[in-house]
């Protein structure tokens, strides 16, 4: 009784942003499964860059994922991680990607757990703009001077252009 499930490390990626893809099978069944192999083929909008598998090996143009055998009982679990960047033009769409057991020399008594899917929605770059303000003397008495020094600071992760700050002196 194999099982699939698939995650996504970010699922709100920008446009040239690298993703990962964590696909993991399970075998909770009572005995091996043998010939397993899993179909995981990136779907357009996301460019692979790499995979690691625990185990076996995968192939990127074909999208197939070759585990081989698995042996029986809950702890016996594989992941393949594909690592890919989100392409220039999909700025708003939703990307989903599939992978399910396609191949399995045994019988799986359950295949409503032989696929799995995870899905990612494109948004545009920004930035986390930071205003910072402070004062040279907080407790001035009347007609002394004071400094104020207005601070502001992009903490990404993407630049900022024409930005402006209004401050006005109370």
């Amino acid at each position: 009784d194999l099982e699939i499930s698939k995650t996504v490390s970010n699922s709100s990626p920008i446009q040239g942003e690298a993703i990962s893809y964590t696909v993991t099978v399970v075998n909770p069944g009572e005995s091996i499964a043998s010939g397993v192999k899993v179909t995981d083929q990136l779907p357009s909008g996301v460019t692979f860059t790499s995979a690691l598998p625990s185990q076996g090996t995968y192939n990127s143009s074909s999208g197939i994922w070759n585990i081989g055998t698995l042996a029986e009982g809950d702890t016996t679990t594989v992941t393949l991680t594909i690592n890919a960047v989100i392409n220039n033009g999909t700025l708003g769409n939703t990307i989903i990607n599939y992978a399910s057991i396609t191949a399995l020399n045994e019988t799986d008594p359950e295949l409503n757990n032989n696929s799995a899917s995870a899905g990612v929605t494109v948004v545009p770059e920004s930035a986390d703009i930071e205003v910072d303000i402070a004062v040279s003397n907080s407790s001035p008495i009347e007609g002394e001077f004071i400094d104020y020094t207005i601070s502001v600071t992009n903490n990404g992760p993407q630049a900022v252009e024409n930005l402006s700050v209004i401050a006005q002196v109370p």
